[in-house]
């Protein structure tokens, strides 16, 4: 999936502190510590109903454009 995001893009998703997880489980994932986040935006239905049981985050469900549409 990032593979398939343009540089510019990836580059302007950072430059917004947006981050894309890819090839990993988030939930396993050491990237979720101690970030102090309270919410992720997913297209993933298992990570929504497993953040806000396994680490505590509120995941709400998205689309990829819905979730960084107005960065596309």
């Amino acid at each position: 999936m990032k593979s398939q995001l343009s540089p510019a893009l990836l580059s302007r998703l950072d430059e917004s502190n947006v981050h894309v997880i890819t090839d990993t489980c988030p939930i396993v994932s050491p990237f979720l510590r101690n970030r102090g986040l309270l919410s992720i935006a997913t297209p993933s239905s298992k990570s929504v109903y497993y953040m806000p049981r396994l680490v505590n985050l509120n995941a709400m469900p998205c689309e990829i454009d819905e979730c960084i549409g107005d960065l596309m």
